[in-house]
């Protein structure tokens, strides 16, 4: 039976990991869980290893050839830890990942699902060293860590600091409270509207600065 997904590889993010690999780290071992048909990885590192809980998805790895196993992370046992684990998206708690690390890892994250936000907050495991921005071309390296996971305090600073967000923001936010699904009064100001959001949301205010991937 032919797979139906097709196998991925993203230019971008494959320049952003060889960046990595250059300036930072070239890994011995590297793990990606959650890794749906995402074999970009494989394009940068010599030795990646994916995880996925989905069928369909692991066959698509294997066909390719890659080492791709068909299992749930939390039951994943490797021969050894990895030097390198990748975090993107990942439908799991960071630390079901991370306990395969080996001392002196690196992980590089997304906070879309907050798995940045959620290793930050663990600083005395994981120290963020760098971020690497691949979206906006060209791909770059920073170890300015200014402002990031700082959250902000109101809408003045959310439009000073990140003013595209904050347009999105407005919109989204506005029609969510219009229609009553952010419980907060119509004659609210936005930083108001905003504090209900994340409050619902279970998340902290904006960061005055992101980055595309984290590195710790």
């Amino acid at each position: 039976k032919m797979p139906t997904q097709p196998l991925s590889i993203y230019s971008e993010l494959e320049q952003a990991y060889n960046l990595f690999r250059a300036n930072i780290h070239n890994p011995k071992s590297v793990l990606y869980p959650c890794c749906a048909t995402d074999a970009t990885p494989s394009n940068a590192f010599a030795n990646v290893t994916y995880v996925d809980i989905n069928q369909e998805f692991i066959t698509v790895l294997q066909q390719a050839k890659l080492n791709a196993h068909n299992q749930d992370i939390r039951t994943y046992r490797p021969t050894q830890p990895h030097d390198l684990l990748i975090l993107l998206n990942p439908a799991i708690p960071p630390n079901c990942a991370t306990k395969h690390l080996q001392k002196n890892g690196y992980i590089i994250a997304n906070n879309w699902h907050d798995t940045s936000t959620a290793l930050h907050q663990q600083s005395n495991l994981f120290q963020l060293y760098a971020t690497v921005n691949y979206q906006i071309p060209p791909p770059a390296i920073s170890t300015d860590l200014t402002d990031l996971f700082h959250p902000v305090k109101d809408e003045q600073e959310l439009q000073h600091y990140r003013p595209d967000h904050y347009a999105f923001m407005k919109k989204v936010i506005s029609s969510f409270a219009y229609q009553g699904i952010i419980p907060t009064s119509q004659n609210a100001s936005f930083t108001q509207q905003l504090q209900a959001f994340c409050q619902a949301m279970d998340k902290e205010m904006p960061s005055r600065r992101v980055a595309d991937l984290y590195v710790f």
